[in-house]
């Protein structure tokens, strides 16, 4: 049987697309029509073996494909060899509930890790926009699969409805800009603070860049809430999110993913939040697990008007779209 990928056209006006080389356009245009792709968007492969596929050196690969993971457009689990594209879903919707029903074969073809617990929660959220129908016919298997993803869902609030802690009032917008004073790094537990004269221990391919990648958030979004101490816990917060995914063990990937943080006017405070408060993201907030999953997967991307129903929004948005063209053609 014949599989398709539907891939729309509107991708060459996209800008994260048109930010890649040559090279990364067609390494991502590999990983949607790769012949193990499956129907959830994700796949069990290695960068040295699609590198061998399409005939690349490993080096020439893996930078091309680092541009699309640098730019959210792909994630990888090196360690796991799984291999998602996060908007695959978005334009490869299921079209009846069978087709739902039928990923439970895909999931057995996907190895178990971190991403592949993100996936099933992105499978559910996509699901939640579609006829209940849809949401009904989702295999038992992907309940069975994330006990502990659905548990920790459950005890987080979603960002849009957040705790005062969290929210940094507009009357005392966040500081901006790099100062001379250091960020303090609190010693992680179980450890004792570095001695001046203790011999430097050899740094380790993973260790994380505490201190170089806090200066990146200062620098690239300088809106919002500076880190004065950067506590034990969100070092071991950080180094996890840097240590599970391959891809994210460079600044130039934090760097992207500052860039799309800042893209969001939700998360920079620029739209009022619960109780009309503006929401100002943190960098200790940022690096939780499942926020910086959803910043990855798009759900604070700005998307127009919301109204509190799926529908709702469509219509809004639409709306929102025709007013535009009307300006525009009025303006021409």
């Amino acid at each position: 049987m014949a599989r398709y990928r539907k891939v729309d056209p509107r991708i060459w006006n996209d800008a994260k697309f048109s930010s890649l080389t040559d090279a990364g356009k067609l390494v991502f245009f590999f990983l949607l029509t790769h012949p193990n792709m499956t129907a959830l968007g994700a796949m069990r492969h290695s960068i040295p073996g699609m590198a061998a596929e399409l005939g690349w050196s490993l080096e020439a690969f893996r930078k091309a494909f680092l541009e699309a993971c640098a730019e959210g457009m792909a994630r990888h689990d090196e360690k796991a060899s799984f291999v998602w594209l996060p908007n695959f879903l978005k334009y490869n919707r299921p079209e009846s509930p069978n087709v739902v029903k039928s990923w439970a074969d895909s999931l057995e073809l996907l190895p178990e890790c971190s991403l592949l617990d993100e996936l099933i929660q992105h499978v559910k959220t996509i699901l939640e926009d579609m006829p209940k129908a849809f949401a009904e016919a989702l295999p038992k298997t992907f309940r069975k699969t994330m006990p502990n993803q659905e548990q920790e869902q459950e005890q987080e609030q979603d960002l849009r409805s957040t705790t005062s802690d969290e929210v940094v009032p507009s009357a005392s917008p966040p500081h901006g800009g790099l100062t001379d004073t250091p960020v303090q790094l609190e010693p992680e537990t179980g450890q004792e603070p570095a001695r001046e004269d203790s011999a430097p221990k050899r740094a380790r391919v993973d260790d994380c860049p505490h201190r170089e990648i806090i200066e990146l958030f200062h620098e690239t979004l300088p809106e919002l809430p500076r880190v004065e101490s950067w506590a034990a816990d969100n070092q071991a917060q950080l180094k996890a999110r840097w240590r599970e995914d391959g891809t994210r063990q460079s600044l130039a990937w934090w760097g992207a993913f500052f860039r799309r943080v800042k893209a969001s006017d939700f998360l920079c405070g620029q739209v009022a939040g619960r109780e009309g408060r503006p929401f100002f993201a943190t960098l200790s907030w940022l690096v939780k697990r499942a926020n910086l999953g959803k910043v990855l997967n798009g759900q604070y991307d700005n998307r127009g008007p919301r109204t509190g129903s799926s529908l709702g929004n469509r219509n809004a948005m639409a709306a929102q779209m025709a007013i535009a063209n009307r300006r525009q053609h009025a303006g021409s």
